[in-house]
């Protein structure tokens, strides 16, 4: 029987709020589970001064946190479903996926004003090019800042006048409380959100039977469906962190789900958008459908060249 559960986690702010969230969670099944959280300073978080990509992308995060439950120095990770790859290494599996919270973006702006009312050539913190292309897309005149680090060090460089504006997960700035720092959400048509963006997962090692049965207990299976459908169209689109890429899928029944991408080129000249409707029975089968019609429109190659 488990007595003890370490979990690894990244240091910031947010990760660790994180952590405490998925521990209180996994005690709800069994009060007297100790839980140890086990702090992890990736390279992603050191080099803040560099863009992911050149340093091994969003993966980078996860890779070092990986590498402590092979090494048994942690039983399971938390990550944002948002920063995992799209193939996961075959002696790690996804033990849980969590409810789903906000998955939009948000406008957080020096002077308040709202993405419409921003003068012209005004300046927008971010480093994700899915971000970047779209706002480029709906306002040409913008300018994109690359903007890397977390939620409290991105806010204080907005502050002393780095940028303009920010563009965040909303679900970041609600559980630091920070939600008086928005000064807009931003509707998917503007900004449609990364693939699972706003859902929090929990990893253990593939041989960890023990742990696969007591945390799915957590699973939440609308936001497994729906996380289901936007990495299958991800991974058939061949996307990874270089590219321009937004996907959601929501319930729009009992049973249905429909799902919405969207790809472009970093600049948003280009930008292909598409929609289609299954069934929550085959999120997969959803994801390649949706995939295979973009790929018709052109989308492999504007994501890769």
């Amino acid at each position: 029987m488990i007595q003890q559960i370490g979990m690894a986690t990244r240091r910031s702010r947010l990760s660790l709020w994180q952590a405490d969230f998925v521990a209180a969670e996994i005690k709800s099944l069994d009060a007297n589970l100790q839980i140890e959280i086990v702090p992890i300073t990736t390279t992603g978080d050191r080099r803040t001064d560099v863009h992911l990509a050149q340093i091994g992308g969003k993966g980078l995060f996860i890779e070092e946190i990986e590498h402590c439950l092979r090494e048994q120095e942690a039983d399971i990770a938390v990550h944002c479903l948002k920063d995992l790859p799209g193939d996961m290494p075959d002696d790690c599996v996804i033990a849980a996926v969590l409810e789903r919270g906000n998955p939009s973006d948000v406008l957080v702006s020096r002077d308040e004003s709202k993405l419409d009312d921003l003068p012209k050539g005004a300046t927008i913190g971010t480093c994700s090019l899915r971000r970047a292309s779209q706002i480029k897309a709906y306002r040409r005149d913008l300018q994109i800042v690359p903007m890397r680090g977390n939620v409290d060090t991105r806010i204080s460089k907005l502050d002393q006048g780095d940028c303009d504006a920010l563009v965040l997960a909303a679900i970041g700035l609600e559980r630091l409380e920070l939600q008086h720092r928005i000064t807009e959400t931003l509707s998917h048509d503007i900004c449609l959100p990364a693939v699972g963006q706003g859902t929090l997962i929990i990893e253990c090692s593939a041989d960890r039977d023990d742990l696969k049965t007591l945390i799915g207990r957590l699973q939440h299976h609308r936001s497994y469906v729906a996380a289901t459908a936007e990495r299958t169209l991800t991974q058939a689109l061949n996307a990874d962190c270089h590219s321009a890429i937004g996907v959601y899928a929501r319930y729009i029944n009992d049973h249905d789900v429909h799902l919405e991408a969207m790809v472009a080129d970093p600049e948003g000249n280009t930008v292909i958008r598409d929609q289609a409707t299954g069934s929550e029975s085959d999120p997969v089968a959803l994801g390649e459908a949706l995939a295979a019609k973009m790929q018709a429109l052109g989308a492999e190659e504007l994501l890769h060249g």
